[in-house]
C-alpha cells in the first residue's frame, strides 16, 4: 500500500512542483511515510477474509446432519427401485432327477428319470410385489424422510444465520468499544480517573471477543468445517429474504407426496385386495433310462378373493382417510404458525427499527463527548465523575444498539 502511494506522488505534474519553489516534494514525502506506515500497521485485520451469511447458507447441504438425511432418502430410493425391480416378470426354472426301484420297460429294469422344467410367473393387482411392498411400505417411508430432511434444512438454516449474527454482534461490540481504549491518551488517565468504569469497560471489551469465538466455533460444528477468524458484514436491507406468498405444500414436498400417495392408494380401491397370479411353463421330461423325452406346455391363472372384499376395501379407504387428515391437520397448524408468525415479526420489526436508530444516535452522542474531553485536563472529581458516567453511557447504548440490529436481522433473514 505504500509503494501505490509513492506511486500516486510520482504522478504529480513537474510544474505544479516548479510553482511552490520545490519545496512540495518533501512534505509529500513525509506524509507518503507517515500514511504508508499507518496503513501497514492495522494489515493483520486486513489479512481476515470477509465471510457473508450467504456463503454460509449456500454451504448448509453440506453440513453432516443434512448429508446423513440425504443419504437416508437415496436408500428409500433405491430401495423402492429395488423392489420395482423384482416386481417384474420372474423367471423359474426347474430340473427335476429322480431314482426309482420298481421301473420296468420292455422287460429290462430301469430306474432313473429327469424332468426339466423353465417358465416365468408375474402378480397381478394385490397379488403384485410392487403394491404390496412399495406402496405399503417404501412410498411412505421416502416421502417421510423427505420431509425430515426438508424440516432439518430449514432448522439448520436459522441456527447458522442466529450464530453468525450473534458472532456480528459480539464482533462489532468488540470494534466499537475498542476505538475508545485504543486512543492512548484516555489508558493511564482513565484509569486513574475512573478505575472501576474502566475496568469495567475493558472487561466487556475482552468477553466480547471471547463470546464472538464461541459463536464462530457454534458456526463451525454446525457447519461440520472449521471456519478461521473473519469479518462478518450485516446483510443489508436490499439483500433481505423476501416473502413468497406460496402454497404450504410447496414448502413441504414430502408431506406433498404422502397426500398424494394417499389418492392413489384410493383410487386402486378393491384392486388391493385381489390376488391374480399369471404361469406359463414349458416342461419337457427325459427318461435317459427308457430314452423317451416328453414336452408338456403349462400355463394358468391362479385368482384369490376374499369373501367380505367389500368390507376390507370400506376400512382400508377409513385408515386411508384418517392418516390424510391427520397430515392436513399438521399443515393447517405450521401454516396458521407461519401467518401468526409473521404478523409478529411485522410487529416486532419498526420496534427494532427504533431502538436501532435511537441507541445507534446516543452511542455516536457519547463517542463525540468522549473524543472532545481530554482526561489529562481534567482535575475535578465532578469532571472526572462526568467523564466515567460517559463512559458507562456509551458502554449501554453501544451494545444496546448493536443487540437491536442483530434482532431485527434475524427477524429479517432467520
Amino acid at each position: 500500500m505504500t509503494a501505490r502511494f509513492f506511486c500516486t506522488v510520482d504522478q504529480v505534474p513537474e510544474k505544479r512542483v516548479q510553482k511552490s519553489g520545490g519545496n512540495l516534494a518533501l512534505p509529500l514525502v513525509a506524509l507518503a511515510l507517515i500514511f504508508g506506515f499507518g496503513l501497514l500497521q492495522p494489515a493483520t485485520s486486513f489479512a481476515k477474509p470477509i465471510i457473508r451469511l450467504r456463503s454460509l447458507e449456500s454451504r448448509i447441504t453440506e453440513t453432516p446432519r443434512l448429508k446423513e438425511q440425504n443419504n437416508d432418502i437415496t436408500a428409500a430410493k433405491e430401495n423402492i427401485r429395488m423392489l420395482k425391480a423384482e416386481s417384474s416378470a420372474i423367471f423359474q426354472g426347474r430340473i427335476k432327477v429322480g431314482h426309482y426301484s420298481h421301473f420296468n420297460y420292455d422287460g429290462i429294469p430301469r430306474n432313473y428319470i429327469a424332468k426339466p422344467k423353465i417358465g416365468f410367473k408375474y402378480y397381478l393387482f394385490g397379488g403384485n410385489k410392487y403394491l404390496k411392498h412399495i406402496i405399503d411400505r417404501a412410498q411412505p417411508r421416502y416421502y417421510l424422510d423427505i420431509s425430515s430432511y426438508d424440516s432439518a434444512f430449514r432448522e439448520t438454516k436459522k441456527e447458522v444465520a442466529k450464530y453468525y449474527l450473534s458472532y456480528w454482534s459480539h464482533y462489532e461490540a468488540d470494534a466499537m468499544l475498542s476505538r475508545v481504549s485504543r486512543i492512548k491518551k484516555y489508558e493511564n488517565r482513565l484509569s486513574k480517573l475512573c478505575h472501576s468504569q474502566f475496568r469495567r469497560f475493558q472487561l466487556t471489551v475482552y468477553l466480547e471477543k471471547m463470546h464472538a469465538q464461541i459463536a464462530r466455533r457454534k458456526l463451525s460444528e454446525l457447519l461440520g468445517r472449521t471456519l478461521p477468524a473473519f469479518i462478518p458484514r450485516l446483510p443489508g436491507r436490499g439483500v433481505a429474504e423476501k416473502i413468497h406468498k406460496s402454497s404450504i405444500l410447496q414448502k413441504h414436498p414430502g408431506i406433498a407426496g404422502l397426500i398424494r400417495y394417499y389418492s392413489d392408494q384410493k383410487k386402486l380401491g378393491w384392486l388391493r385386495f385381489v390376488n391374480v397370479k399369471f404361469k406359463a411353463f414349458l416342461r419337457p421330461s427325459y427318461y435317459p433310462s427308457a430314452g423317451r423325452t416328453k414336452l408338456a406346455v403349462i400355463g394358468g391363472v391362479y385368482v384369490n378373493i376374499p369373501f367380505d372384499i367389500l368390507g376390507a376395501e370400506r376400512h382400508a379407504n377409513a385408515q386411508l382417510a384418517a392418516q390424510r387428515e391427520n397430515i392436513l391437520l399438521k399443515l393447517q397448524q405450521d401454516g396458521y404458525k407461519e401467518k401468526e408468525q409473521e404478523r409478529i415479526e411485522k410487529i416486532r420489526m419498526p420496534i427494532y427499527s427504533r431502538e436501532v436508530r435511537f441507541w445507534k444516535h446516543r452511542a455516536e452522542h457519547y463517542y463525540r463527548r468522549l473524543i472532545r474531553q481530554e482526561p489529562m485536563t481534567l482535575a475535578k472529581s465532578s469532571e472526572a465523575g462526568e467523564l466515567a458516567r460517559t463512559l458507562v453511557q456509551y458502554r449501554k447504548a453501544t451494545l444496546k444498539w448493536i443487540a437491536a440490529a442483530a434482532h431485527l436481522a434475524l427477524i429479517r433473514f432467520g
